[in-house]
């Protein structure tokens, strides 16, 4: 069956499609709130949480950063250590590498050459007599140069 009247028909679609379209916007509207609240309530635990509470002051921020710095710089040293001595080790044992070894065999002379030197530094500067009094004065009268001669290097 036809309608008689197709405007009426049409007016009919219009308005069903119009509460159509308000019953949509309502859902997503309250979709949209939802999310909002979900949202809200992610931001309060994240404020909550301990890592933002230490950065909100500026003293335990400082404080944090030194601790923080610290460790950070003995985990290096410690760490440092121990990469070198396993590596000084394993190179202790590379007697059987000829190139290796012989290389290890001069610098093992080289520090005992330096080691030796220093030692004998400090006896040369033991026995040497202790420097003059400080509180000694100049003489009164210096030698003087003729006029036309150089003057002597050393005053003494």
């Amino acid at each position: 069956m036809s309608d008689p009247d197709p405007h009426l028909s049409a007016k009919a679609a219009s308005a069903a499609a119009a509460v159509e379209a308000e019953a949509d916007h309502d859902a997503t509207r309250s979709d949209l709130q939802r999310e909002i609240v979900a949202l809200r309530e992610e931001v309060a635990k994240l404020n909550d949480h301990k890592f933002l509470r230490v950065y909100a002051q500026f003293w335990r921020l400082l404080a944090f950063q030194l601790l923080r710095g610290m460790a950070f710089g003995l985990g290096s040293v410690v760490g440092a250590t121990v990469l070198v001595s396993i590596l000084a080790y394993l190179l202790s044992q590379v007697d059987f590498i000829p190139i290796l070894a012989e290389w290890a065999a001069e610098l093992d002379v080289e520090f005992g050459q330096e080691q030796t030197e220093a030692a004998t530094e400090q006896r040369v500067e033991e026995q040497l007599p202790p420097p003059e009094d400080s509180n000694a004065t100049a003489p009164d009268n210096p030698p003087q140069a003729e006029p036309g001669e150089i003057p002597p290097a050393n005053a003494d």
